[in-house]
């Protein structure tokens, strides 16, 4: 599968998909991106991906939200999704504060960094994803 060029921020604050968005773009200028407002929702843009062909570089998560929460999107992306897109990677970006958060995603393969907010251009950088 090829790697399109965008990237899922998967967030129910828009304030802070703006801020990721606007720090994402100095570092990455040409790179679009696309959002959604909860796990179930970026479930469903992620299958269509898959079928088009068509996946994000990388996928940028919030784990506090309603409705489908970002625990759950680790759950199913898992099961469902990253065994057809093994090379995207995700990275946390939470107001959780909690080790036992941090220490549950990082349990993850697929997740490359857990970030607190806000966005940290700095260390988005370091960790080379794009």
């Amino acid at each position: 599968m090829s790697q399109d060029n965008h990237y899922l921020i998967i967030d129910d604050d828009e304030i802070d998909k703006m801020i990721a968005e606007r720090m994402i773009e100095r570092i990455h200028p040409k790179i679009e991106q696309r959002g959604t407002m909860d796990g179930e929702q970026a479930i469903s843009y992620l299958r269509k991906c898959t079928e088009e062909n068509s996946i994000p570089k990388f996928i940028l998560l919030d784990l506090i939200m309603p409705m489908s929460d970002g625990f759950q999107f680790l759950e199913r992306y898992s099961s469902e999704l990253y065994p057809k897109m093994p090379d995207v990677p995700v990275v946390i970006l939470s107001s959780s504060i909690h080790e036992r958060d941090k220490k549950k995603c990082l349990g993850y393969s697929f997740v490359r960094e857990y970030m607190l907010k806000p966005f940290d251009s700095r260390l988005f950088k370091e960790l080379e994803i794009i």
